[in-house]
């Protein structure tokens, strides 16, 4: 799922928070980090928090009417988008006046959208 502006802000918010507290001599610094993109104190793996940061940075989806397309007959393939991340469907009109072919981001939530 994408994230939010809201999610965004809260943990700008907490590493901001964290930042005054951080103890210097601490020998596990990254739980600080992990408990602020994730807003609890449950035990994390660095992939996760690493990958919580980039979602809030650059939210990423990919357009799932791609596979589709890959195994649809030619003259059914489209130019739609699915949206990896909120699940929501966009038509290109026939032209392409209205929506790009090239979809670069989802019209509803954001998020960049990215080849698999």
């Amino acid at each position: 799922m994408t994230p939010t502006s809201n999610e965004r802000h809260e943990v700008a918010e907490r590493l901001r928070v964290y930042s005054h507290d951080f103890d210097f001599g601490d020998s596990n610094p990254i739980w600080y980090v992990a408990k602020a993109a994730f807003g609890d104190v449950d035990a994390h793996t660095y992939y996760s928090v690493f990958a919580r940061l980039a979602d809030l940075i650059d939210p990423t989806c990919h357009n799932k009417a791609d596979e589709l397309n890959r195994m649809a007959p030619l003259e059914m393939r489209t130019d739609n988008l699915i949206c990896s991340a909120c699940g929501e469907t966009f038509c290109a009109d026939e032209e392409g006046a209205n929506h790009p072919i090239d979809w670069a981001y989802c019209p509803n939530c954001g998020a960049r959208v990215v080849s698999e």
